[in-house]
């Protein structure tokens, strides 16, 4: 599509401004938040800025999605599992009156993709098939084998939209639900992430009569792997574990706007029951080395007895200690106090991932 790509090229230039914005609107919050530990109104208002700042992030990754310029990091999937999973997830916030069904094609290969991206790309397509449906209907995800690769199909039996508007459901920004800010960037972000797969993605819908979305996956060969960085970005999966949850929440804004995909417990029990899922990807923990029940250390050995492979970087108010000094010169770990500059984290996190990459 002619138009999409050179929007593409347009917002490129935009995302970078609003980047910038984005980024120091986050460390001016960040330099503000240990004032607000001892100041009730200021506390209230930090809060509000810290969800503006999120909303700013979120809408910075959608737009790297579109624009292209978060690159995807290509391995063996089963593309079965990944719609069972967003399945699973689904459930846990469907409207009771939506009807959820699957239907898989058991004789599907092996796709190499980015199972983050086509994720957040499914949800994105999910998403707007869920609002699509305020009185209730069903949301139908179904898999098959073609000849030139896999075609996933979401379908609802919702509202619909008029065709005319096909050639602008891409668009960055547009949408069918009024002039909300940061609306209408979902399907720009599952279009980018489906270029990016040299996928295809096709909308058939007509009003009163439902829509259906094809994502139709090629058959893609595995190929070496270059760094994902760009401009800074990345698609690790970055795990945020911290019993005070505005600091942790502070943490995942700066994480996001970085480009990574990032999780968050408040305990170690919760990392215990996340680790039990062999497809939940996790490259980095950022652990606070003072939780509630456990130590940052006894929760940084469970991670490894479960997974040798996660690289570990603690964050404290306090300076190291000589069992966390011992701790991180036999695991390869961090240490980073807080509150820290957004860049230096950002700093250690890729001197971790680039460490772990080369081993």
């Amino acid at each position: 599509d002619v138009d999409l790509q050179l929007l593409r090229t347009h917002f490129k230039h935009v995302r970078h401004q609003f980047s910038d914005i984005s980024e120091k609107l986050g460390d001016n919050i960040s330099k503000i938040y240990v004032e607000s530990l001892r100041n009730d109104d200021l506390k209230k208002k930090y809060g509000a800025l810290r969800r503006v700042a999120d909303l700013c992030a979120q809408i910075d990754r959608q737009l790297s999605f579109f624009t292209g310029e978060i690159k995807p990091t290509l391995k063996p999937s089963d593309i079965n599992h990944i719609i069972s999973e967003i399945g699973l997830r689904l459930q846990q916030f469907l409207p009771i009156n939506i009807e959820l069904q699957t239907f898989f094609d058991h004789q599907l290969p092996q796709m190499v993709i980015d199972s983050d991206m086509i994720i957040h790309a499914l949800g994105a397509l999910c998403k707007n098939a869920i609002e699509a449906m305020p009185n209730g209907g069903t949301l139908t995800l179904a898999t098959s084998r073609e000849t030139s690769g896999v075609q996933i199909k979401i379908t609802d039996t919702g509202i619909g939209f008029a065709q005319h508007l096909s050639r602008r459901i891409f668009h960055p920004f547009f949408t069918t639900k009024g002039h909300i800010f940061g609306k209408g960037l979902g399907l720009s972000a599952a279009w980018g992430i489906a270029s990016l797969h040299h996928a295809e993605i096709k909308i058939d819908s007509r009003p009163s009569h439902g829509t259906t979305v094809i994502l139709q996956l090629p058959n893609l060969k595995p190929q070496a792997q270059k760094s994902n960085a760009v401009s800074g970005k990345s698609s690790a999966t970055i795990l945020v574990v911290d019993d005070a949850e505005d600091i942790a929440e502070a943490t995942m804004m700066t994480l996001n706007r970085a480009g990574y995909n990032t999780l968050m417990c408040t305990d170690c029990e919760q990392v215990e029951k996340l680790l039990t899922s062999p497809q939940q990807r996790i490259d980095l923990v950022i652990l606070d080395y003072h939780l509630g029940k456990m130590t940052g250390l006894a929760c940084a050995s469970e991670i490894l007895k479960r997974r040798p492979n996660i690289s570990i970087l603690f964050y404290s108010g306090t300076d190291e200690n000589p069992e966390l000094v011992a701790f991180i010169s036999n695991h390869n770990a961090a240490h980073i106090r807080k509150p820290c500059k957004s860049q230096d984290l950002i700093n250690e996190i890729e001197r971790l991932l680039q460490r772990r990459s080369s081993n």
